[in-house]
């Protein structure tokens, strides 16, 4: 939204330096955890599954979010701003 507004972007080169070496420092870090704790795997074991019920909920959650925003934001534009739709969609469908 800043150029919106008529910032000039090379005025947050900073945060960018900032956040680039925050990645690198944390996501070696991160990374080097993550495959401690769970490595990489070349051929994944025959009993892999998916678990539908978990994979059904998420995209529940997804489509209320997507439904309300769009309904909220095309219908009722005049009070979009007066409470929190989408964070109580989401609420409801969890």
């Amino acid at each position: 939204m800043m150029w919106i507004d008529g910032v000039n972007p090379l005025e947050v080169t900073h945060a960018y330096v900032a956040a680039v070496t925050a990645l690198l420092i944390f996501g070696f870090i991160a990374a080097r955890q993550q495959q401690a704790y769970q490595p990489i795997q070349k051929n994944a074991g025959v009993g892999q599954h998916v678990d539908w019920a978990r994979l059904g909920i998420v995209a529940w959650i997804l489509i209320a979010a997507v439904a309300t925003n769009v309904t909220v934001n095309t219908v009722f534009p005049e009070v979009s701003d007066s409470f929190p739709f989408l964070g109580a969609a989401v609420w409801v469908a969890i």
